[in-house]
């Protein structure tokens, strides 16, 4: 018998789950206990909710649209259904009459003694529910029976918003958030949307006489992710895993999904199955009044995993023209398909416990025959609810099963039925494989900041170490077959792609920019590459290197944009069938948009300016002339390292890097070095005191960081110059002298040989044949400070004067080395007894060991650990390196006192409507713009009558600060909601410092 202090006593059990609830019981927030919000990280929207439920809007009409922004509703409700047979001791043979329930044919004995209960996430009839969000236990079913809304906590969680991850439910032994999806801490579903419910609470189950609606005890973990790849960017999921919390086995259990999809108009709804692919679909043939998208148009339900069958089962089924559609069998302890499929109307639905449950199992509700796919083919469109099922199973208690779906969407633009099965079989694939797919790098993480008349878009470089999570699958050879693919690249990262759309919907985005790594590969995304043919399109990509940042400077002002920064990558097809093949295609990451709109600033903004300054180390041709503001909301305020790191080079040209680290927080704002590429020019030219002069130049500016853009320049002057002698030499020149400081080597067997030019077998090792001039750290200090570590002989070497080391480097670029004994061998970082060396590099420079002869054995035995070398020089040019770093004080964002009103205009003025930057007449607004930080405006016709009064603040509400700078919107709408008609007005703006301004603008209809 059922007991019902289940209610309090056994669920206790849940402690099994081991979640780590980091709840707390004040967000500070409006309640939320029953919680709807939006899952959007896609190409599908879709509200959803913490009991079941999804698909359904707040206003209670259809609230799932495809393509995100298009606002073409799909689903008018769906949800989980659960249901089992509650068996009872009958003894009264009436009672037993009563209870007494006959299922000729299926999986369920012919009779059966109880009552057929299913606890529903979605009712079809009337869109009602039976879950109650939040844990089973007693503290909160009492406070809940009390008032609803009692614990805000138990609500929607998302992966994707930082304010959900501070709450995390899910945490490892260290506290830190994991994977509802992977169960990790570095590897997360684009989105994820955690919750939790339960059927306990037997007050708000549908009354269904003469049939019991009480719970059957169970508790239920959802979570619904989704990821924004190309291949499955119009796929979201769905993972319930449900526990029984009651005393009693619950047998003869069936879970499913239940759904009203009503796409567009309700009343011309098809259904249809593939069977073997456990997919369901509700589809609409005809174009849809208002939709810019072509029919037919399909939304998909695929049955990934079922719960474990408890008993073997005869899996058969015909459709409702008497074709076999399946015939196979599931045995005990394997996963369950889809083993029903049923529909209803509005005339004939599941609208008591009893037709739920049968409908579940595959019974038809109206001769109560075995039927499970009969539901097609679907002829007659109508409202249409389609139900999916599969069982039967057992639930002992305290036992945990899944049930795991996919939705997804077509429509004629996409391929229609032909791509939504293909989209079934993208998610049976990711499924299979751990949720890993031939897939690009992530998109990066981008921020817009708006400006006067500009935007400005940043992004970090987090795709460039991104690990493609096909590559283990893709190395290890399937069943039967001894060879991997040893092309597949792990690591595939090539470029970044900027889009602007002005609606955000898909179809309506411009690329705006491509950068990619600057290397061979020149395939863009959806190309393919065959070698000896190239790419198929026969466009190649710009090869001109990585840019972080990007200012456009084509807006409006007043008017929203939207951008996306997307990254690509270079790999094989991810074949299993066809290894190794020679084909290369490039995979994009989905869009992930933002908005901002640009805006004027305030007219009482104070100047912002920044100081830079040379703080460390010594560098006389490198100069960081000033900076732009860019966004002055953006400036922080910090202090700022502009840090120059390695030096390496293109062809005989040198390239500088450098990154900027921010001081004040001790993180690096820039992701990976800068390159400066210098000379930009070689310039020859007469100076005005009639000299002539010779330099490399070369200019820079910096990626926008926090708001700000440094420019600076590199001249390093080659002018020849005479010396005491009369001899002319250039500004950079070689060393002075090499010196030992400390130990016994025979100064006199060293020597400076000269710039480093290779020749012959050295050319073999990777080193360019260029002079090397442009490593050189020009008039600095260098010393060499040996180790011995048992026999083998290596160093340090430090730049004194910028107080930085210079690490060994092979290729002999920017860093140090060794040659090799004859006959020449590669370059390397250390010597023994029996290889010694001929000579040893230092940053464009080649010294001897023993005047171009070879380190004897003697000499090799002469350096001792500890020893110091010395160099010496006094050249002029002093190239930017290692250990130079340039300070930048910023000031934050101020406003003044005193407001330059002269500034204010209102734009466009005349108004005609409609203007040209209008979406429809649904957007008609004239702005105010360099308005004051905080004033108010009031706009009244020529005869002095108020029409409306707006309050102006710089800073919206909970915003950033400075986001709506000195910028109002005005609707045209009066103070009683009334559109104004043509005319003059006159406005009048405010200030809290009592400053005024008067103006008129036209409105013309």
């Amino acid at each position: 018998m059922r007991k019902m202090n289940t209610f309090i006593g056994g669920v206790l059990v849940l402690l099994s789950f081991q979640l780590a609830m980091g709840r707390t019981s004040d967000e500070g927030t409006a309640y939320r206990m029953y919680h709807k919000d939006m899952m959007d990280i896609n190409n599908v929207e879709t509200w959803i909710t913490n009991w079941g439920d999804y698909g359904q809007n707040p206003a209670r009409t259809a609230g799932c649209y495809f393509p995100k922004g298009s606002g073409e509703p799909y689903i008018y409700g769906a949800g989980v259904w659960i249901g089992g047979f509650d068996e009872k001791e009958y003894t009264h043979p009436d009672t037993i009459k009563d209870h007494t329930f006959l299922f000729p044919g299926g999986h369920l004995p012919d009779t059966l003694i109880g009552v057929p209960l299913v606890s529903v996430g979605y009712n079809t009839v009337g869109s009602g529910y039976d879950f109650c969000p939040g844990p089973v236990d007693s503290a909160h079913m009492w406070d809940h029976w009390l008032d609803k809304q009692s614990h805000p906590e138990d609500r929607l969680y998302f992966s994707t918003r930082e304010e959900d991850m501070e709450e995390w439910p899910l945490r490892d032994s260290l506290g830190k958030p994991i994977s509802a999806v992977f169960g990790v801490t570095d590897r997360w579903a684009d989105q994820e949307v955690w919750c939790e419910f339960h059927d306990m609470m037997d007050s708000i189950h549908h009354e269904g006489a003469p049939f019991p609606t009480y719970h059957l005890g169970l508790y239920v973990r959802q979570t619904a992710f989704a990821w924004n790849a190309k291949v499955n960017k119009n796929i979201f999921f769905l993972l319930r895993e449900f526990k029984n919390v009651a005393d009693d086995t619950i047998r003869y259990m069936y879970v499913g999904h239940a759904s009203d999809m009503d796409i567009g108009d309700a009343d011309n709804d098809l259904l249809g199955i593939d069977v073997r692919r456990s997919l369901g679909w509700t589809c609409t043939l005809t174009q849809e009044i208002g939709w810019s998208s072509s029919p037919p148009y399909y939304v998909g339900v695929k049955f990934l995993q079922g719960p474990k069958a408890d008993y073997t089962i005869g899996l058969y089924g015909e459709d409702g023209m008497g074709n076999p559609v399946i015939d196979t069998v599931v045995y005990a302890g394997e996963r369950l398909p889809l083993t029903a499929f049923n529909k209803c109307t509005r005339q004939v639905d599941a609208d008591d416990e009893r037709k739920r449950y049968m409908m579940l199992a595959g019974y038809d509700i109206t001769t109560g025959e075995y039927n499970p796919f009969g539901s097609v083919p679907d002829m007659a469109p109508q409202d249409k609810r389609m139900i999916m099922g599969c069982g039967p199973f057992e639930l002992a208690p305290g036992e945990v099963d899944t049930f795991l779906t996919a939705v997804m969407f077509s429509n004629g633009d996409y391929g229609g039925l032909d791509f939504l099965k293909a989209q079934g079989d993208v998610a049976q694939l990711m499924f299979e494989n751990n949720w890993a797919f031939p897939s690009p790098p992530p998109a990066p993480k981008v921020t817009v900041t708006p400006g006067d008349g500009k935007i400005v878009i940043v992004w970090d470089n987090s795709p460039e170490n991104f690990a493609d999570p096909f590559y283990p699958i893709m190395i290890s050879p399937a069943a039967g077959d001894p060879v991997a693919d040893t092309l597949y690249r792990e690591c595939d990262f090539e470029g970044y792609r900027l889009w602007k759309s002005r609606t955000g919907v898909e179809g309506d985005w411009q690329l705006m920019g491509q950068w990619d790594i600057e290397n061979a590969i020149t395939l863009l995304p959806g190309d393919v590459y065959v070698p000896g043919l190239g790419n198929a399109s026969g466009e190649e990509s710009n090869n001109l290197g990585l840019v972080y940042s990007y200012v456009d400077e084509d807006v409006i002002n007043g008017v929203p944009y939207y951008y996306a920064v997307t990254a690509y990558d270079y790999n094989t097809p991810g074949d299993h069938v066809n290894k190794n093949q020679d084909v290369w295609v490039s995979l994009e990451s989905g869009f992930f948009a933002k908005t901002v709109t640009p805006r004027a600033e305030p007219c009482d903004i104070m100047p912002m300016e920044t100081d830079v300054s040379l703080s460390r180390g010594h560098t006389n041709v490198a100069s960081v002339t000033g900076s732009v503001i860019e966004t002055p909301m953006a400036v922080t305020g910090d202090t700022y390292k502009l840090v120059w790191g390695e030096t390496f080079h293109t062809d005989a040209d040198p390239v500088f890097s450098y990154r900027i680290y921010n001081e004040t927080k001790g993180e690096w704002v820039t992701a990976t070095p800068s390159p400066v590429r210098t000379p930009t020019e070689a310039r020859s030219y007469t100076n005005p005191e009639g000299e002539s002069v010779e330099e490399w130049y070369g200019t820079f500016t910096t990626p926008v960081f926090d708001g700000i853009r440094l420019t600076g320049e590199i001249i390093v002057d080659l002018t020849p110059k005479a010396d005491t002698l009369g001899n002319n030499i250039s500004a950079v020149r070689l060393p002075d002298s090499i010196k030992v400081t400390t130990g016994n080597y025979p100064e006199d067997a060293l020597g400076i040989a000269g710039w480093f030019v290779p020749s012959g077998t050295e050319t073999g090792f990777g080193i360019s044949p260029e002079n090397k001039k442009w490593a050189f750290k020009g008039g600095v200090d260098i010393e060499v400070r040996w180790i011995m570590e048992g026999d083998t002989l290596t160093c340090e070497v430090w730049d004194v004067r910028n107080g930085a080391q210079i690490p060994a480097n092979t290729l002999t670029d920017d860093g140090w080395c060794f040659s090799g004994k004859m006959p020449i061998k590669a370059p390397k970082a250390y010597l023994t007894a029996n290889d010694r060396a001929i000579w040893f590099y230092i940053c464009g420079v080649r010294y001897n060991f023993n005047q171009g002869s070879g380190m004897t054995a003697d000499q090799f035995a002469q350096i001792a650990n500890g020893d110091v070398w010395r160099i010496y020089s006094s050249c002029d040019a002093v190239m930017p390196c290692r250990g130079n770093e340039f300070t930048i004080e910023t000031n934050a964002m101020q406003y003044g006192k005193t407001e330059q009103l002269d500034m204010v205009r209102v734009v466009p003025n005349p108004y005609v409507v409609r203007a040209a930057w209008d979406l429809s007449r649904d957007y008609q607004w004239v702005h105010f713009t360099h308005l004051p930080s905080e004033c108010t405006i009031r706009i009244y016709t020529l005869s002095g009558d108020l029409v409306r009064k707006i309050e102006h603040s710089a800073t919206s509400e909970d915003g950033i600060f400075g986001d709506v700078g000195g910028m109002e919107a005005w609707d045209l709408m009066s103070s009683n909601n009334q559109l104004i008609a043509s005319g003059i007005y006159l406005y009048h703006i405010s200030t809290p410092d009592g400053e005024e301004k008067v103006g008129k603008f036209a409105i013309v209809r």
